[in-house]
């Protein structure tokens, strides 16, 4: 068996070191390996999300991953932010697979929000882009939200905009992204919405 301490406040599991370093290739490097971990059997995590690493656990250990654990979060910005370190987390660790999962089950997420709630978290969209390069299937689906969430607005009112924006200035990058992506599609269909008629006056 070995320890996987997560998080700052160091939260423990104990788990099976064949199960763990059969599955994942980060796992076998770290305790078989000749390092340190694999002598002492033991691995801090100390920047990641214990909520995060316990659904990269189950879709690790059982080939699937239930999202409620972490939806039911309730909090959005605190659920954004969950979902954002589990991307990140299963990326760090070697999962494509269940990069995959996270991401299909991030955007069922923001698909049954509403067009306010849909906005990314300023804190969650930069944490995602400090913490990943391109390629980044996640990446590519938050600008991708972004941008349909902008143009699905009715009206260029003053805070839903003022919130958009905060969002999408949290990193130069994701900015820049977005805009690409929204002067793609209205090059491609000019009749396409990008700024509110009615505000432009």
């Amino acid at each position: 068996m070995v320890r996987i301490y997560v998080g700052s406040q160091r939260r423990l599991w104990v788990l099976p070191e064949e199960a763990l370093c059969d599955r994942v290739q980060f796992f076998k490097s770290t305790f078989q390996g000749g390092f340190r971990e694999g002598d002492e059997k033991v691995l801090e995590l100390p920047e990641d999300d214990p909520i995060a690493f316990g659904f990269i656990l189950d879709g690790i250990l059982q080939g699937w991953a239930t999202a409620d654990d972490i939806n039911k979060l309730g909090d959005s910005e605190v659920v954004n932010m969950a979902w954002c370190r589990a991307w990140v987390l299963a990326d760090k660790l070697g999962c494509p697979k269940i990069s995959m999962h996270v991401t299909t089950a991030y955007l069922m997420y923001l698909s049954n929000l509403s067009l306010d709630e849909r906005m990314i978290p300023p804190a969650a969209a930069k944490y995602l882009y400090e913490n990943t390069s391109e390629p980044c299937e996640l990446r590519e689906t938050l600008v991708r939200v972004a941008a349909t969430t902008y143009q699905a607005f009715d009206c260029c009112c003053e805070d839903r905009m003022r919130r958009w924006s905060e969002s999408a200035a949290s990193h130069p990058k994701y900015l820049s992204d977005i805009m690409a992506l929204l002067k793609s599609r209205l090059l491609k269909n000019p009749s396409t919405k990008v700024v509110c008629e009615k505000h432009r006056k």
